[in-house]
Order: C-alpha cells, then structure tokens, then sequence
C-alpha cells in the first residue's frame, strides 16, 4: 500500500495463476525496507541508552559555558520529536495521499516504529541531559552561576 506496487503485484501474480505458468514472488519494497528500519530502529534505542547513561558526564563537561551555547547544543534532538509528530503530513507530501498517525501504523508500521523511537530516545535524551544539567548548576555557588550566565 505505501509503495504503490502492491495492486500490480497482485494482479500479476493472478495472471500468472489463470495462464497456469509458476507465479514468481515478487515483494514489494517495503518488505526489505522493514529490515533495515528494525535494525536503525534497535540502533537509536541503543545510542538513547547510551546518551542517558552519559548525560552527567556531558552536563558536567557544560557547566562553565553560557546557557544559550547549552541550548543550541540541544536543538538537534527536536528533529526526531518533530519528525514523529509531523509524520503524517509528510507522509501525504511525498505519497500524495492524505492520512494520520494512526492510519501509517496500519500501512508500515516499521516506519512508525522506527520514527517513535527515535522520538522516544531523543526525548530521554534531552530529558536526562537537561536534569542533570539543572542539578549541577544548582548546586554551584551562585557568584558562579552569575559568570557562567554571563560568559561568552
């Protein structure tokens, strides 16, 4: 359905069924696709792990710069949160089809999955990160806190 070959497909395998000739199985792409999206999915899921696991060592490595040089830093990890939730819509530019969330989970579902994960370990991520990062500039004096706002 998401490839647009799988009618073709069909038919041809029913044509070659009524002439009586050995219908070749042919899949569509989205089949060899779901195995590459499964392992890129584990992959993502790792390097979340990863990510949370570092997170102290990174705020610590972040305590003495500016926090809007923080921030920047940050702003990649929105990319898949945002490519989750704008899945559906992108999903109708480039099918030229209309459709939700919800209906994409019902026509690849590794897609869907793939995209989730990257937006679930972005988020802890993120999350993690800016914990830890609150908690050791909290704990710092705050003449301290003052020149690191202030620092460039």
């Amino acid at each position: 359905m998401v490839s647009g070959d799988d009618a073709l497909l069909i038919s041809d395998g029913l044509i070659d069924i009524l002439e009586g000739r050995s219908d070749s199985v042919q899949e569509p792409f989205t089949l060899s696709a779901d195995y590459w999206l499964a392992g890129l999915s584990a992959l993502v899921l790792g390097l979340g792990v990863m990510g949370v696991l570092r997170s102290g060592r990174w705020a610590h490595r972040r305590e003495g710069k500016a926090i809007w040089r923080v921030g920047v830093r940050l702003v990649p990890y929105l990319v898949p949160i945002a490519f989750f939730f704008g899945l559906a819509d992108l999903f109708g530019v480039v099918m030229n089809r209309a459709g939700t969330l919800e209906q994409i989970t019902y026509v690849w579902l590794a897609l869907y999955v793939f995209a989730a994960a990257g937006a679930l370990s972005s988020a802890a991520v993120l999350l993690s990160r800016l914990i830890r990062l609150i908690r050791s500039r909290a704990g710092k004096p705050s003449s301290q806190r003052e020149s690191a706002l202030t620092s460039v």
